[in-house]
């Protein structure tokens, strides 16, 4: 199994798949003052919907072997750790059935962290960092996960196993 290592989350490697927000720790431009500071717009997600669900993903700690990527055509998707540190891997966008094995990055994301990622960039579910659970805040248009949602499986030969920073 080929074995790739998680990388801090840094704008100008990253840019590439979308974008992240300190949202626990915001900076920059607000509104209002310090007993009252209205950080707008901190990120952006595109979505072909106008109907945006918030969900939830709890991750348990389990192996670190990536076996599986999915992408979405039409829309991006947002997630922020609410409770523990989490690694995201991400690859950019192909062609149909095209899958970016070589190309996957794995991202150490912080807790309170706002990750958007661009539509068509290869994912899937997050892994616990640190901990035995960790619960995830997910952003997607509304019944994307079953209209707008392509699920590859990737072959046991090539699964990808992370090293920690």
């Amino acid at each position: 199994m080929r074995k790739i290592k998680m990388q801090e989350l840094k704008k100008d490697i990253f840019d590439k798949y979308g974008n992240f927000s300190n949202m626990l720790s915001p900076e920059g431009v607000h509104l209002g003052n310090d007993l009252c500071a209205f950080y707008r717009d901190l990120n952006r997600m595109s979505s072909s919907s106008n109907i945006i669900g918030f969900s939830v993903t709890r991750i348990h700690k389990r192996e670190l072997v990536i076996t599986e990527l999915e992408h979405h055509d039409y829309t991006g998707e947002a997630l922020m750790p609410i409770d523990g540190d989490i690694c995201i891997h991400v690859a950019p966008a192909t062609a149909k059935g095209d899958l970016p094995l070589q190309s996957i990055e794995v991202f150490r994301v912080p807790k309170g962290t706002l990750v958007t990622l661009r539509p068509g960039t290869w994912h899937t579910g997050p892994f616990v960092v640190a901990g035995d659970i960790a619960n995830v805040l997910n952003i997607l248009p509304e019944r994307c996960y079953t209209n707008d949602c392509t699920i590859m499986q990737i072959p046991e030969e090539e699964k990808v196993g992370v090293e920690g920073i």
